[in-house]
């Protein structure tokens, strides 16, 4: 049992991880032609899964050689393979394992989004009941909000994300 369990242990340490190392970038079709194909495998000899237009927000990682991993969202959702020639980063942001998703809610209807992790601090916007958002734990009980396309929105107490 105690040789089961060692084993076990060891297992999902490697698993977590691995996880944890995973990163996305946001990116956006760029491609020529005016749209990508993605592939089951990193060449034009594999199949061809589904396209994305020019302008489609995607979510990408390492690949082999010139091909990225595309990926339905920031948590995963493998989809196949695109040529680097078709995908531009929107921005730098990466996203990983680390990101939640959530919904505002809040008494007023709305909350303020900040400048800085305090409610003193400038307001920058207000996000509404319902809105989603992307966050990471921020300071105290502060989140930094994204947008569902990873755009850096500002600070939110978290208290009114569900």
């Amino acid at each position: 049992m105690k040789r089961f369990l060692s084993i076990f242990a060891l297992v999902f340490a490697f698993t977590v991880a691995a996880q944890a190392q995973r990163q996305y970038t946001l990116g956006v079709v760029s491609a020529s032609d005016g749209y990508v194909n993605v592939r089951t495998g990193p060449g034009t000899n594999y199949g061809i899964v589904t396209s994305y237009r020019n302008g489609t927000t995607l979510y990408y990682g390492a690949g082999s050689g010139r091909w990225y991993r595309v990926y339905r969202n920031a948590y995963g959702g493998f989809l196949g393979y695109v040529h680097n020639s078709g995908l531009r980063a929107k921005g730098t942001r990466t996203y990983g394992p680390g990101m939640n998703v959530g919904r505002i809610y809040d008494p007023d209807g709305y909350v303020n989004i900040r400048s800085a992790a305090n409610g003193s601090s400038a307001i920058r916007g207000r996000l509404y009941n319902g809105d989603r958002i992307q966050y990471t734990r921020a300071s105290g009980n502060w989140v930094r909000a994204y947008d569902m396309n990873g755009r850096y929105l500002g600070y939110v107490h978290g208290g009114r994300v569900r």
